[in-house]
């Protein structure tokens, strides 16, 4: 029983370091957004870096940590057409 269990933890151990490490990274961009609005609020312009990117694997990402948080939970997205364009990733998942 105990080996199943071990088992059971070694094989999602690696998704779940990449999800800590994901989600890590989301936290450290909402605290640079937090200074950045601190600073528009003192008259500092907030900076945005538009970059060609997949909406629908940006709300994927979103929807990753979303069901990490709450995995009792069905979470789903429908997207219809091309949603590829220019936005600021970091803002989009957000």
């Amino acid at each position: 029983m105990l080996a199943a269990l071990h088992d059971s933890f070694t094989s999602e151990l690696p998704q779940q370091l990449d999800q800590i490490n994901r989600s890590a990274l989301a936290i450290s961009n909402l605290v640079t957004d937090l200074m950045d609005f601190t600073s528009s609020t003192l008259g500092v312009s907030m900076r945005l870096v538009p970059a060609r990117a997949d909406l629908h694997l940006l709300c994927e990402e979103v929807l990753r940590e979303m069901r990490a948080a709450r995995p009792g939970q069905s979470i789903r997205l429908s997207v219809r057409g091309d949603v590829a364009g220019t936005w600021d990733p970091t803002d989009c998942g957000n």
